[in-house]
């Protein structure tokens, strides 16, 4: 879906495993006994690539399809390479570019605050709506690349963001676009 959305790849395939498409692939080819190793890992992927070149020639059209029977796309930072090492990637910028290219309505960031802090010494001075011009004076440590992503995705037409609390545990998506978090337009 990365390659497929935020990079124009549509004449490639391209496979993506996280927990979800490895809990499938595991339960469907009975690889639950399987320790949990770089071996593991490579199997998993390999089976992934085979299913993406069966599925189509036009990855998109598969991607796009899914997102028609409206799914809600989320994106993690967390990545893993072929050899199985974790590293993290800059998703801020990816979901970013995702949202551009799919003319999302709204795009949410979520992070270890309520949202973009008056003054950061203070966790309960959240801003509930700004204006993308005016929220770089808020932008303090990490979320200097969250804000950045955000302007970038409302230049190009993305209708709002949410900055919002990823600690929280009961349905945090559903509470963001509730209005808990910081609304930027």
């Amino acid at each position: 879906a990365i390659l497929s959305f935020a990079f124009e790849v549509a004449d490639k395939t391209a496979a993506i495993v996280d927990v979800n498409v490895e809990r499938v692939l595991e339960r469907i080819f009975g690889l639950w006994e399987w320790e949990r190793n770089s071996a593991f890992v490579k199997e998993i992927w390999k089976l992934s690539e085979k299913i993406v070149i069966l599925s189509s020639k036009n990855v998109w059209n598969v991607n796009q399809g899914i997102l028609d029977l409206g799914k809600v796309v989320v994106i993690t930072p967390p990545a893993v390479t072929l050899e199985g090492q974790e590293i993290n990637v800059d998703g801020d910028k990816i979901a970013s570019k995702i949202a551009i290219a799919l003319k999302a309505d709204k795009l949410i960031f979520f992070s270890d605050t309520k949202g973009l802090l008056r003054n950061v010494e203070d966790p309960e001075s959240t801003i509930s709506e700004i204006k993308i011009d005016s929220a770089d004076q808020y932008a303090i440590g990490r979320m200097k690349k969250k804000v950045l992503s955000a302007k970038r995705a409302i230049e190009a037409g993305v209708g709002e963001v949410i900055f919002a609390d990823g600690r929280e545990a009961d349905s945090p998506i559903e509470k963001a676009l509730d209005g808990s978090g910081t609304k930027v337009f």
